[in-house]
């Protein structure tokens, strides 16, 4: 479901009504955020595993104080980055795929916001998992889906790619909303369900 309402799923769209011009616009939006791509992995692997650990050690206390740890430490630099690449995006453009490039402007400028919002989720559906909600992220996605793509097909005869993307950002904006909402009534509302042990002492054997 995530892939089905994700860039990688549009570069066929795009080609298969739009042309494979409209899968370079979007392949050339995907290219230039390839270096954020670290830091997406670390949010998808690494992340899950810091706030399993402090819900056991701390509590629900931890995960909200390692949350607002991470929207500071990670959220905010990538923030800057893709407002960056939205205002630079003709000279990047240019600058890595040629003159041919500079009217996809447009499009990388959506494709920041788009990522910002993934960013965002990654963020979220992170401590969503160490909660042992994982069923709000399948929702989440299927929501997603049932937002970007019946809208993407009403916007792109007459915004062409733009009309992707916006779907695109459209739901993936309802997705992060439901995951936040979900995450916060988790943190407000504490369950017992939620945050078995992570680390477990070792017990020690007698001496024979």
């Amino acid at each position: 479901l995530t892939w089905c309402s994700s860039i990688h799923m549009y570069l066929y769209v795009a080609a298969a009504w739009l042309g494979a011009f409209a899968t370079g616009e979007l392949k050339s939006a995907q290219v230039l955020f390839g270096p954020t791509r670290v830091i997406a992995y670390y949010l998808d692997t690494v992340l899950p595993i810091r706030f399993s650990k402090r819900l056991a050690e701390v509590g629900e206390v931890g995960v909200r104080r390692e949350l607002r740890t991470v929207l500071t430490r990670i959220a905010l630099p990538l923030m800057g980055f893709c407002l960056l690449v939205a205002l630079l995006a003709k000279p990047l453009l240019r600058l890595t795929f040629g003159r041919q490039y500079i009217g996809a402007a447009p499009i990388l400028m959506l494709y920041s916001g788009y990522a910002l919002l993934t960013y965002l989720q990654m963020i979220i559906t992170a401590a969503l998992r160490a909660q042992r909600t994982t069923h709000i992220i399948f929702y989440g996605s299927l929501c997603a889906l049932a937002v970007a793509l019946p809208t993407s097909f009403l916007l792109m005869p007459r915004l062409k790619t733009s009309g992707i993307l916006i779907a695109m950002m459209a739901g993936a904006l309802v997705a992060t909303v439901l995951y936040l909402i979900a995450c916060l009534r988790n943190l407000s509302s504490p369950s017992p369900e939620r945050g078995f042990p992570a680390v477990v002492a070792a017990k020690e054997e007698p001496c024979p």
